[in-house]
């Protein structure tokens, strides 16, 4: 990843989660107390990564057919692209990474970078400055890194995958602010000097003691590790902020997608490095989380994933349908391991009908931010209805918000009716497109109780 001499670097990555259910009884809720004295336990309110998700920003994760099988690292022998991945971070990086987000971002620095060098692996790679250092050993505190990143690489308008070079920066470069700051410029591609700089000129204005490096083999290009773990450490940039800083807004994240028998380039699929919530089938994105949509349109339990636990309570349901759906969208997503966990732990332990689904009800759901606010629908969220015809309410899920205001939602129902066997028989799930106001007054049927959103959590 360079041509520098004598690097030390930096590194960066985010959050998920899914459910279970109750559905023809009344949620009594002094039970929603106990489980709220239960989860204020077992998840203190800061949580212990320091993950907050708080960026609002959506990112562009799109798809990019690229495959790699094996990484042969010259003198090394071949690994996994992950196990490759973990292993150039303790070499290039280990000392600066000091926050998860760092390691993200360098996890897929490291990956971009091996991809673009190598063609796609289909080339051997050396351990050295040159290229990337590689430890072959000691990569267990580095693994999560690239596990929570897998498949993830930065790139170019064009689809190209972005060749994620990094470099260090000497104290000389300092340009004197007038509040005693220094401004460090730096370019989004290789480049000997600034002046000779063929992308984009970054600059960041960061304290003067920021960077200590005396060493004059410096080249610049991409994440200036001093200046990135400022920015993570001090201005709480989250992974993908880290990213688009040094490489520049353009640049897009893509999953790796095994490419077609005619081809082995990287080549972007269709619209897919824009965050289009029109991308039926494909990834979509809030708060910088990414989740698959499958579009279920189907009666019976065939065509349903594995997910689904047909033995479960209330089998064909609403709340069944909605608890196992949102746990679909957690496992399908690029949330931390961790975070999947809690979410889905949250989840499982949620009960009621379709109406004790709100976080801002039920105590055990308030685990996760909510709002009663109509006009606030987001991909990947619980939508809860208080109903006329019946005391039970409804619950869907939000899939996708459209441009132009309109909101994907998909719903199980039992054919059978409220009262019907519980049963895969009877399961039937609808993917419909409503506007807001058919949200607010479901469809003249009922009434919106809020929404509880699966990829924001309470600090």
């Amino acid at each position: 990843m360079r041509k520098i001499r004598n690097l030390l670097c930096i590194a960066l990555l985010l959050l998920f989660f899914p459910c279970t259910i109750f559905a023809d009884v009344e949620l009594d809720r002094q039970d929603v107390r106990d489980y709220k004295e239960f989860f204020d336990e077992l998840f203190p309110t800061n949580d212990s990564d320091g993950n907050t998700n708080e960026t609002n920003s959506c990112v562009n994760v799109g798809e990019v057919y690229a495959e790699c099988t094996g990484v042969n690292v010259s003198g090394y022998g071949t690994y996994s692209l992950d196990e490759y991945v973990a292993g150039v971070l303790p070499a290039e990086f280990g000392v600066t990474i000091q926050n998860d987000e760092l390691g993200k971002a360098y996890a897929i620095v490291a990956r971009s970078y091996l991809m673009a060098q190598t063609n796609n692996c289909q080339n051997s790679i050396t351990s050295s400055s040159n290229e990337q250092n590689f430890s072959g050993s000691d990569q267990t505190t580095y693994r999560k890194y690239a596990d929570e990143t897998s498949g993830i690489v930065m790139a170019n308008p064009d689809g190209s995958i972005v060749l994620a070079v990094y470099s260090l920066a000497t104290a000389d470069d300092c340009e004197p602010t007038s509040d005693g700051m220094c401004k460090f410029k730096r370019c989004t591609v290789f480049a000997d000097t600034v002046e000779e700089c063929t992308g984009e000129v970054k600059e960041f204005i960061v304290p003067r003691d920021t960077i200590t490096y005396p060493y004059h083999d410096i080249h610049y290009g991409g994440v200036e590790p001093y200046i990135g773990e400022y920015l993570a450490l001090e201005k709480n940039y989250d992974y993908v902020q880290l990213l688009k800083a040094f490489y520049g807004d353009n640049i897009s994240l893509a999953h790796l997608t095994k490419a077609g028998s005619n081809s082995t380039s990287a080549s972007v699929l269709s619209n897919a490095l824009v965050c289009d919530p029109e991308n039926n089938g494909e990834y979509v994105t809030e708060d910088g989380i990414t989740f698959r949509v499958p579009n279920y349109n189907l009666e019976g339990s065939e065509g349903l994933s594995d997910v689904f636990d047909l033995t479960a309570g209330n089998v064909s349901q609403c709340p069944w349908y909605a608890k196992y759906r949102a746990i679909e969208i957690i496992e399908s997503s690029t949330l931390s391991n961790d975070l999947k966990e809690k979410a889905k732990s949250v989840l499982l332990a949620t009960f009621g009908n379709g109406n004790d689904w709100y976080g801002g009800t039920n105590s055990t759901l308030s685990y996760f931010k909510y709002s009663n606010n109509v006009n606030e629908p987001k991909a990947g969220s619980i939508v809860s209805w208080e109903r006329d015809s019946h005391s039970y309410g409804h619950v869907g899920i939000v899939e996708k918000v459209n441009a132009d205001g309109t909101v994907v939602i998909s719903e199980g129902w039992n054919m059978s009716g409220a009262e019907g066997a519980d049963i895969p028989e009877n399961i039937k799930v609808i993917t419909t497109t409503y506007t807001i106001d058919e949200i607010q007054n479901y469809n003249g049927t009922g009434s919106f109780i809020g929404y509880t959103y699966l990829f924001s959590y309470k600090k």
